[in-house]
């Protein structure tokens, strides 16, 4: 299991204070206070606030045992271009690799046939 931290913790890792942090994200020290405190954040506050840590979010998403790191909704690929529309996957899943290396495989004979 992947270690779980609070916010205040990840700062504290930074060896960042709040007032530090705050100035870096150019909020108040107590919007940083109640951000750390709160038990639901926004996706675009908790983006905020790893970015200014010098961090990058990532959201995964786990279903029966692969795990799927989501792309924010902004940079989705256009529907429309599959040629790029791709689900970035942790790719430690060995049914998965194989079930994606038949399809590829199908897919391509169809097209050479």
């Amino acid at each position: 299991m992947e270690p779980v931290l609070k916010l205040s913790a990840l700062r504290k890792a930074m060896k960042l204070t709040q007032h530090a942090l705050s100035e870096m994200m150019g909020l108040k020290k107590s919007a940083v206070y109640q951000m750390e405190r709160r038990e639901v954040l926004q996706t675009n506050t908790l983006r905020a606030y790893v970015e200014a840590l010098g961090g990058k979010l990532q959201v995964t998403a786990e279903l029966d045992g692969t795990v799927y790191l989501l792309r924010p909704f902004s940079s989705a690929p256009d529907p429309e271009d599959i040629s790029n529309l791709a689900v970035t996957t942790i790719l430690d899943n060995p049914t998965f690799l194989a079930g994606i290396k038949k399809l590829v495989t199908d897919v391509q004979k169809q097209h050479s046939a």
